[in-house]
């Protein structure tokens, strides 16, 4: 980690989270994130390409339409759906489910196929299954199953639906695609909702209001809780006479594949550092003073000095001040008296 003292590096710690949350969309978000977590941590310049291999191709989802993208988001709501369906049937009423049978679905769960599977074990059109010893049991009338399975109807309409108006060659190209966007697609619409929440945490502090009663701050209380003591380790240092806090992960494995949720790698990672830097910022008593939104471009930024500067830059500065001149005919007076005094209007705008 880099030295820095410790007020600036929590300053730079404010510094990412408004860079996150100004990000104009998930692809963006992840490129900026990227930045700073390389300088925070000192990290080599090759950090950034190495880190962009390894995670998914947001940008290939990002190039999508958005019914393309709403295919996507569908199919993995449906596969979620399936994947509870199965675990439940077998928690709850111990039928082990291995298959599951109905059109339109790009891969089954827990496989890297991508061509039409072969089902035969449920049959989800009607809500029947069919177990080994020939019982039929309708799921309409199971509470535990009922929410999985209309879920799953419900985004197979979707995906039927958006089908229609779609040229062939473009479903081939998802369903060619279909794990590459299953993932990046996962992780866009994630990242998206993580800005959102991170945004209104953000807006909170500037009007002053409490977080008693925000369920995303304590579940970030928590997150910080359970893994800020896992960020570091301590050793000695070289000559073996003093002690040195290095940073548990490294630039090789700082985006390793997630156990729980291969789909997910980097994300957690990425939710993990960003709700760490939140709150290290805000255990700084005054760095919430710190914290400010501009008045032309209402993007989020960390002021250096504790004034009463309103813009996070001079360019915005001006532009709010020339819009106030426009507006209140001050430019136009300008203009028609400089055009009086024979001025070239080169000369004045």
């Amino acid at each position: 980690m880099k030295n820095l003292a410790d007020k600036d590096l929590k300053k730079r710690y404010g510094k990412a989270i408004c860079d996150f949350v100004n990000a104009k969309n998930p692809v963006d978000a992840l490129l900026t994130y990227l930045d700073n977590i390389q300088k925070i941590m000192g990290f080599s310049e090759s950090f950034k390409k190495d880190a962009c291999a390894k995670l998914p191709k947001l940008s290939h989802f990002h190039k999508l339409t958005a019914e393309e993208k709403e295919i996507v988001h569908s199919r993995e709501e449906m596969e979620w759906s399936i994947e509870r369906f199965m675990q439940t049937s077998h928690s709850t009423f111990g039928v082990e489910v291995k298959e599951i049978n109905f059109p339109n679905v790009l891969y089954l769960p827990h496989s890297n196929k991508t061509e039409e599977p072969d089902f035969k074990s449920i049959h989800l059109d009607g809500f029947v299954e069919t177990f080994e010893d020939g019982y039929v049991h309708e799921y309409k009338k199971k509470p535990e199953l009922r929410g999985f399975s209309k879920r799953i109807k419900l985004n197979q309409g979707k995906i039927k639906k958006l089908k229609l108006s779609m040229q062939e060659s473009r479903i081939e190209y998802l369903e060619s695609k279909a794990l590459e966007f299953g993932v990046s697609g996962s992780w866009y619409k994630r990242s998206g909702a993580f800005q959102i929440v991170m945004c209104g945490i953000l807006q909170r502090l500037l009007e002053g209001r409490g977080f008693n009663e925000d369920k995303a701050f304590g579940l970030i209380l928590s997150v910080y809780n359970k893994f800020a003591k896992k960020r570091t380790t301590v050793s000695l240092d070289e000559e073996g006479k003093g002690l040195i806090k290095r940073p548990i992960l490294n630039e090789i494995n700082y985006f390793t594949p997630s156990l729980h949720n291969p789909r997910l790698t980097g994300l957690t990672r990425m939710n993990k550092d960003l709700r760490f830097f939140l709150v290290e910022f805000l255990l700084e008593p005054e760095n919430h003073k710190y914290l400010k939104k501009c008045e032309w471009c209402e993007q989020f930024y960390i002021a250096e000095k504790l004034n009463k500067r309103k813009f996070c830059s001079g360019k915005c500065k001006s532009h709010l001040h020339n819009q106030r001149r426009i507006e209140s005919g001050a430019h136009a007076r300008y203009k028609r008296e400089k055009r009086l005094g024979g001025a070239k209007e080169s000369y004045y705008g």
